[in-house]
């Protein structure tokens, strides 16, 4: 139980950076080409 815990808090932290990636890579497309922005993006 402990090693599944540990496997999920490991996920997380992964799921939250590749998230925060996302964003700022929505972010940055949005600025650079005035045409997107993160509401128009999947």
């Amino acid at each position: 139980m402990k090693a599944m815990a540990e496997e999920n808090r490991r996920l997380k932290r992964m799921h939250a950076d590749v998230s925060m990636q996302n964003d700022l890579l929505k972010e940055a497309l949005g600025k650079k080409s005035g045409q997107l922005s993160a509401e128009s993006w999947p």
